[in-house]
């Protein structure tokens, strides 16, 4: 693996680091979702559940504690009861500043 250029942001002022988390912040949070190749609403969700449910894939073994007495088809059911969430948003992992890097030579 090649080194990336610039400088990881914990090698930068605290100053000019808050300024480009929250400009990449920025960036990330405007980026439209329309289109989004991963795009996974709450529709889209609950049909790929009962996809792989009927597919046989659901492993009940696995169940967390609240849920193992419980069948996979009512967990299904449950699920088709709620109704969708009415907006979206553009998630994103956490920002560790070893993973953000400035493109300039500053600090």
């Amino acid at each position: 693996m090649s080194d990336l250029p610039g400088l990881p942001l914990t090698e930068l002022s605290e100053g000019l680091a808050c300024r480009m988390v929250a400009e990449a912040l920025s960036q990330i949070h405007a980026v439209p979702i329309e289109g989004c190749a991963f795009m996974a609403d709450w529709n889209q969700r609950v049909r790929e559940a009962e996809r792989r449910l009927q597919a046989g894939l659901i492993d009940q073994s696995d169940f967390d504690e609240e849920n193992r007495a419980r069948s996979a088809e009512s967990i299904l059911k449950e699920l088709q009861s709620f109704s969708p969430l009415p907006t979206y948003v553009v998630l994103h992992m956490a920002m560790p500043p070893l993973r953000i890097f400035s493109h300039t030579m500053e600090s």
